[in-house]
């Protein structure tokens, strides 16, 4: 009797547990509509002062952030010797296995005498055209006075040019291509791959979360992450599942050039999500996670694979290439640890 009594009731608290946390996702994600999108950039000079009398015909120049902003808005701080060195990254806690930030670039930013620290923020129903503008000012700046950029959601340094081709050249304004935007981080954790994107607060959405995947569904899981970002910025709902339906995309060139379905075929299916959890490395923002619960299979391999085959094909097709890129990024990353040991630490590059 008492046996089932405990039963019961443990039975009851995980399901009230459970609702709490979907509940939980669902309020947090939405709850973002009501706010605006916070921006934050960093660039980095080498003898050049610049001022920061920057003009903008659409962002309103401000000398302190408020909580809450209905219109386009703009804060920039100089740093100098005295305060660079607090805003400095540390490359050591973004390195990976798919990206590492040239040792050029890395070396301008740590021997950099100047930067300037560049707030954006914008309500969400001005997010396109808010975020378009404020790549543009960060370009104009960069280029002006000859600076790198360091983009703090992306964990990622661009030149001027660099910025100018992936960040403004490949924006539009009616529902951007979100890949130009963001960055897929993929990472080993306990000998398990994981994989996350980093920007999507730049368009006010939740940043999204692969975990403990087989190296030979490397490229799928970042297609598949790539079509739920598009997802997400093209204004999908999310409660406690989101929706992956390649009907609502509406990008063109996502849809002729990123979306590598197997034989052109039509996705509608739901993914039950939950709350990521924040680790060294990543952005500050909310994170969600892909579950795969409700595919069919014994173990978790398998019912990613089985997945992501519906979706793109065979895992057969793809295997070789992803194994042969894989240690060909491991190569690359230990090649370049040898060249930051010789490189002279107070030789500065021009750009």
């Amino acid at each position: 009797m008492l046996n089932s009594i405990y039963l019961n009731f443990s039975y009851l608290y995980k399901n009230i547990l459970l609702l709490f946390i979907i509940l939980n996702i669902f309020n947090t994600i939405h709850a973002q509509d009501k706010f605006d999108v916070r921006l934050k950039t960093i660039i980095f000079f080498n003898d050049l002062n610049p001022t920061n009398h920057i003009k903008s015909n659409y962002f309103n120049m401000i000398n302190r952030l408020p909580k809450h902003t209905t219109r386009p808005i703009i804060k920039i701080k100089l740093l100098d010797n005295n305060t660079i060195n607090l805003h400095r990254p540390n490359f050591s806690e973004f390195i990976n296995i798919e990206r590492e930030v040239n040792i050029k670039k890395r070396n301008f930013i740590q021997n950099a005498k100047n930067a300037m620290e560049i707030h954006f923020a914008y309500p969400k129903n001005l997010l396109f055209t808010s975020l378009k503008k404020a790549n543009k000012t960060i370009y104009n700046i960069a280029q002006k006075y000859k600076g790198l950029i360091w983009d703090i959601e992306t964990k990622e340094v661009f030149t001027a040019e660099e910025w100018g081709e992936k960040r403004v050249k490949r924006y539009s304004n009616a529902n951007p291509l979100v890949e130009s935007q963001i960055q897929i981080n993929c990472f080993t954790k306990d000998s398990k791959l994981r994989a996350i994107t980093l920007g999507m607060s730049k368009f006010g959405q939740p940043d999204i979360l692969i975990k403990n995947y087989s190296v030979t569904n490397n490229q799928a899981v970042k297609n598949l992450i790539k079509i739920l970002a598009q997802l997400l910025i093209e204004d999908i709902k999310v409660g406690k599942n989101i929706h992956l339906n390649t009907k609502k995309i509406t990008n063109k060139d996502f849809i002729e050039k990123l979306l590598p379905l197997k034989e052109n075929k039509e996705i509608n299916i739901e993914l039950p999500i939950a709350m990521g959890h924040w680790e060294e490395g990543f952005s500050q923002n909310f994170i969600i996670e892909i579950l795969f619960n409700k595919i069919e299979g014994e173990t978790l391999h398998q019912k990613q694979s089985k997945l992501l085959a519906n979706i793109f094909g065979l895992e057969e097709d793809f295997i070789e290439i992803e194994y042969d890129s894989v240690i060909e990024m491991f190569k690359n990353k230990v090649k370049q640890e040898e060249e930051l040991k010789k490189l002279d630490s107070h030789s500065i590059p021009s750009y």
